[in-house]
């Protein structure tokens, strides 16, 4: 007996006429909780200067370098430009001056980017399974992680990558499906962008090109390679030059080529914090460190479909590779 079959008669029917929109529903019950929340978190550490960040690119565009030369420190020059220039832009298109509004408008804009990203995830896993329902389940899997789901409000670094990495995985089912040359370019903005935001970016573009050799070496035809090659080379171009087009501070490219890579290889990052109750320093973590806190802050049940999950992916892929 399933569980609707269950339900009494009055509650059945009015489950069973919701089922079709559950998706609506949903989207409501996280819209209206946005609603109630945004506006209660603080600011996180490096807001200010993050902002101070977007506002230098503007005034970079501008003609005036003064702020990054003498406001900023130089490993911040070059992060996160194609989010936090946005967040600055539409600030002042509402007109907003005082400090906890602009922050409360931040807040709320982060949040949505969130939300928009858990679409992503949706349409993802609807591709990939065949299963609204199962898609649906997936995507609230995204978005109710506790501690992610707090930092959405006020993170602008980190949850922003994440969002756009899911963006970026979509599309990349999108262009390996459709194997066009709009969509491989596409494909390459979407991961100029993620590049922008975290280096890590590199490691998604790294990872689309070698798909893109592997195709190129399995594939047959003339027509077909020359294909793979087109859109591989597209996908490069599209990359690179949105990287470039949504980091101002490195127009001219030059010297500040050089800057950027010594930056980010010798980010100065060295601070101590707490670690079952002992101090630990940042540059000499200990082994279980990533291990530990993904498994304090990733819910049990979580933790418990990952462990199924990847125990079905090694048996799908033993039974694939002999």
């Amino acid at each position: 007996m399933s569980v609707l079959a269950a339900l009494p008669p009055s509650l059945r029917g009015a489950v069973a006429a919701l089922l079709p929109h559950r998706f609506a529903l949903v989207a409501l019950a996280v819209f209206m909780i946005a609603g109630i929340a945004f506006a209660d978190d603080g600011m996180s550490i490096d807001g200010l200067s993050h902002r101070l960040l977007g506002v230098a690119n503007i005034e970079y565009v501008l003609g005036d370098d003064d702020l990054f030369l003498n406001a900023l420190f130089p490993e911040l020059k070059f992060y996160g430009a194609a989010f936090l220039t946005p967040l600055v832009l539409i600030e002042r298109a509402l007109n907003l001056e005082d400090i906890r509004h602009i922050f409360i408008s931040r807040h709320l804009i982060q949040h949505f980017f969130y939300l928009a990203a858990g679409l992503f995830a949706y349409l993802l896993g609807q591709k990939v399974v065949k299963n609204k329902l199962l898609a649906l389940f997936g995507m609230l899997l995204f978005l109710l992680n506790p501690m992610v789901y707090a930092a959405s409000f006020i993170s602008t670094a980190d949850v922003p990558f994440l969002c756009a990495f899911m963006v970026a995985l979509f599309l990349a089912y999108y262009a390996f499906k459709k194997d066009t040359l709009w969509s491989f370019a596409l494909l390459g903005s979407s991961a100029g962008i993620l590049m922008n935001l975290r280096i890590m970016g590199s490691v998604f573009i790294m990872g689309a090109l070698v798909i893109q050799m592997f195709r190129l070496l399995t594939s047959n035809g003339i027509n077909e390679k020359m294909r793979v090659i087109l859109n591989g080379t597209a996908f490069a171009l599209a990359s690179g030059l949105t990287f470039y087009a949504s980091l101002p501070y490195l127009w001219p490219l030059g010297e500040r080529a050089h800057q950027w890579l010594t930056a980010l290889y010798q980010f100065p990052n060295h601070v101590t914090e707490l670690f079952r109750g002992e101090l630990v320093f940042s540059e000499n973590p200990p082994i279980d460190y990533a291990l530990t806190w993904f498994s304090i802050a990733t819910p049990p049940f979580a933790l418990l479909l990952g462990a199924v999950g990847l125990a079905a992916l090694l048996r799908i892929s033993k039974q694939y590779f002999g």
